[in-house]
């Protein structure tokens, strides 16, 4: 009798406990965070943030990674379909070796050309920018890559950009 007694409290917090790491892990994404369209160039405007940019530049910017988020979004959204595809291929009863590497070069070809798409906007933005903001914008581009990233720590995603000057 005692142990009912204590099995329905402890339960119910265990599972009050583990709701709370749920909603921890869901990060910052909250949709439309500095103006940015939907929420999802975020990290770009941090970076750009850091620059001193006229509104002509910062205009332009924002073109640009406009323009290449609309040609990365189909692409990413082909390369969930081909990992659920890649998943089915192998869980089945006796999976194809060949059609799986197939599927694992077909998402591979398609993150290669997301990451070109990116490398691009880059490139671009670094077009607009005077001698002094590049060299911010290499500064923080390299700084992005190394992170401050220790044993248990998560990417950045979801903070902001810090300025490296």
């Amino acid at each position: 009798m005692k142990t009912r007694k204590l099995i329905a409290p402890v339960l119910v917090l265990l599972i009050f406990a583990g709701s709370f790491q749920v909603f921890a892990q869901n990060g910052n994404r909250d949709g439309n965070r500095d103006g940015n369209r939907d929420g999802r160039n975020y990290r770009n405007a941090d970076r750009l943030a850091c620059l001193d940019l006229t509104a002509e530049q910062d205009e332009q910017a924002k073109a640009i990674f406009t323009g290449i988020m609309d040609k990365t979004t189909p692409i990413n959204a082909e390369v969930k379909v081909k990992q659920a595809e890649l998943d089915k291929l192998m869980i089945a009863d006796s999976p194809n070796e060949k059609a799986i590497y197939a599927k694992v070069d077909e998402i591979s070809q398609l993150r290669t050309e997301v990451q070109k798409l990116r490398i691009e906007g880059k490139l671009k933005v670094r077009t607009i920018l005077d001698d002094e903001q590049k060299a911010k914008f290499d500064a923080n581009q390299v700084r992005g890559k190394k992170g401050n990233k220790g044993k248990g720590q998560r990417s950045s995603r979801g903070q902001r950009a810090e300025c490296k000057r």
